[in-house]
Protein backbone atom coordinates (compact mmCIF):
# COMPACT_ATOMS: atom_id res chain seq x y z
CA UNK A 1 0.00 0.00 0.00
CA UNK A 2 1.15 3.05 -0.67
CA UNK A 3 1.48 6.25 1.73
CA UNK A 4 -0.76 8.94 -0.26
CA UNK A 5 -3.63 10.36 0.46
CA UNK A 6 -5.96 9.92 -2.42
CA UNK A 7 -7.78 13.47 -1.63
CA UNK A 8 -4.84 15.11 -1.99
CA UNK A 9 -2.42 13.37 -4.25
CA UNK A 10 -4.98 13.21 -7.00
CA UNK A 11 -6.11 16.46 -8.17
CA UNK A 12 -2.83 17.21 -8.31
CA UNK A 13 -1.86 14.59 -10.55
CA UNK A 14 -5.10 15.26 -12.50
CA UNK A 15 -3.89 19.05 -13.13
CA UNK A 16 -0.28 17.89 -13.76
CA UNK A 17 -1.62 15.36 -16.40
CA UNK A 18 -4.06 17.74 -17.75
CA UNK A 19 -0.78 19.97 -18.34
CA UNK A 20 1.02 18.24 -20.48
CA UNK A 21 2.91 17.38 -17.52
CA UNK A 22 4.90 13.93 -16.71
CA UNK A 23 4.11 12.17 -13.03
CA UNK A 24 5.76 8.81 -11.11
CA UNK A 25 3.17 6.67 -10.88
CA UNK A 26 2.71 3.19 -9.34
CA UNK A 27 2.11 0.30 -10.86
CA UNK A 28 1.40 -3.48 -9.97
CA UNK A 29 5.13 -3.80 -10.42
CA UNK A 30 6.90 -0.81 -10.49
CA UNK A 31 7.40 3.31 -10.49
CA UNK A 32 6.92 4.23 -13.96
CA UNK A 33 6.75 7.76 -15.75
CA UNK A 34 3.53 8.51 -17.34
CA UNK A 35 1.30 11.30 -18.81
CA UNK A 36 -1.22 11.20 -20.98
CA UNK A 37 -1.12 8.85 -23.96
CA UNK A 38 -3.11 10.96 -26.31
CA UNK A 39 -0.97 13.92 -25.33
CA UNK A 40 1.90 14.40 -27.70
CA UNK A 41 4.03 16.67 -26.29
CA UNK A 42 3.98 15.37 -22.69
CA UNK A 43 4.76 12.13 -24.80
CA UNK A 44 7.88 13.65 -26.27
CA UNK A 45 8.71 14.88 -22.80
CA UNK A 46 8.64 11.08 -20.97
CA UNK A 47 10.76 10.36 -24.35
CA UNK A 48 13.06 12.34 -23.78
CA UNK A 49 13.78 12.21 -20.02
CA UNK A 50 14.06 8.21 -20.87
CA UNK A 51 16.55 9.04 -23.31
CA UNK A 52 13.58 6.60 -25.44
CA UNK A 53 14.33 5.44 -28.91
CA UNK A 54 10.94 7.08 -30.73
CA UNK A 55 10.86 3.70 -32.49
CA UNK A 56 10.27 1.94 -29.19
CA UNK A 57 6.47 1.72 -27.45
CA UNK A 58 5.32 1.85 -24.17
CA UNK A 59 2.88 0.06 -22.01
CA UNK A 60 -0.85 1.99 -22.08
CA UNK A 61 -2.25 1.87 -18.70
CA UNK A 62 -5.91 1.49 -19.05
CA UNK A 63 -8.67 1.83 -15.74
CA UNK A 64 -10.70 -1.28 -17.30
CA UNK A 65 -11.92 -3.04 -20.48
CA UNK A 66 -14.52 -0.36 -21.02
CA UNK A 67 -11.78 2.03 -21.60
CA UNK A 68 -10.19 -0.41 -23.94
CA UNK A 69 -13.01 -1.14 -26.27
CA UNK A 70 -12.61 2.74 -27.44
CA UNK A 71 -8.92 2.23 -28.22
CA UNK A 72 -8.72 -1.29 -29.99
CA UNK A 73 -10.52 -2.38 -33.08
CA UNK A 74 -11.66 -5.61 -30.82
CA UNK A 75 -11.21 -7.86 -28.04
CA UNK A 76 -10.50 -11.79 -28.47
CA UNK A 77 -12.69 -14.28 -26.42
CA UNK A 78 -9.10 -15.37 -25.54
CA UNK A 79 -8.30 -12.39 -24.02
CA UNK A 80 -10.85 -13.11 -21.03
CA UNK A 81 -9.72 -16.24 -20.64
CA UNK A 82 -6.23 -15.65 -20.85
CA UNK A 83 -6.68 -12.42 -18.05
CA UNK A 84 -8.56 -14.86 -15.75
CA UNK A 85 -5.72 -17.34 -15.80
CA UNK A 86 -2.94 -14.88 -15.25
CA UNK A 87 -1.41 -15.04 -11.59
CA UNK A 88 0.45 -12.31 -12.17
CA UNK A 89 0.37 -8.53 -14.16
CA UNK A 90 0.22 -9.24 -17.45
CA UNK A 91 0.49 -6.94 -20.90
CA UNK A 92 -1.72 -7.96 -23.64
CA UNK A 93 -1.45 -6.73 -27.27
CA UNK A 94 -4.15 -5.69 -29.15
CA UNK A 95 -4.77 -3.64 -32.97
CA UNK A 96 -5.35 -0.21 -32.19
CA UNK A 97 -8.05 1.88 -33.79
CA UNK A 98 -5.88 4.53 -34.92
CA UNK A 99 -6.68 6.97 -31.75
CA UNK A 100 -3.34 6.19 -30.29
CA UNK A 101 -0.44 7.10 -32.27
CA UNK A 102 3.07 6.06 -32.47
CA UNK A 103 5.46 6.21 -30.73
CA UNK A 104 2.89 5.16 -28.13
CA UNK A 105 1.58 2.21 -30.63
CA UNK A 106 4.41 0.00 -32.44
CA UNK A 107 5.52 0.44 -36.16
CA UNK A 108 2.86 -2.63 -36.84
CA UNK A 109 -0.21 -0.42 -35.60
CA UNK A 110 -0.14 -2.49 -32.04
CA UNK A 111 -0.67 -1.39 -28.52
CA UNK A 112 0.59 -2.90 -25.35
CA UNK A 113 -1.76 -2.58 -22.64
CA UNK A 114 -2.60 -3.27 -19.03
CA UNK A 115 -5.22 -3.05 -16.87
CA UNK A 116 -3.50 -2.37 -13.43
CA UNK A 117 -4.67 -3.33 -10.18
CA UNK A 118 -2.58 -1.05 -7.69
CA UNK A 119 -5.47 0.91 -5.99
CA UNK A 120 -3.50 4.92 -6.21
CA UNK A 121 -2.97 3.92 -10.38
CA UNK A 122 -6.61 2.89 -10.79
CA UNK A 123 -7.62 6.13 -9.00
CA UNK A 124 -5.34 7.94 -11.36
CA UNK A 125 -6.92 6.12 -14.30
CA UNK A 126 -10.86 6.76 -13.30
CA UNK A 127 -10.38 9.98 -12.08
CA UNK A 128 -8.52 11.36 -15.58
CA UNK A 129 -10.65 9.02 -17.70
CA UNK A 130 -7.81 8.64 -20.44
CA UNK A 131 -5.56 6.07 -20.81
CA UNK A 132 -1.37 6.96 -19.11
CA UNK A 133 1.41 5.58 -20.84
CA UNK A 134 3.92 3.69 -18.31
CA UNK A 135 7.93 3.29 -18.82
CA UNK A 136 9.81 2.48 -16.01
CA UNK A 137 11.27 5.08 -13.78
CA UNK A 138 15.01 3.96 -13.58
Amino acid sequence: MHNMNFNIEIPIIINILNNNGVILCPTDTIWGLSCDAKNRIAIEKVFELKNRPQNKSCIVLMKNEEMLKSFVTHIPTAYYALKNEAKKPTTFIFTSNGILKQPVCSTENTIAVRIPNDDFCQEILHQFNTPIISTSAN
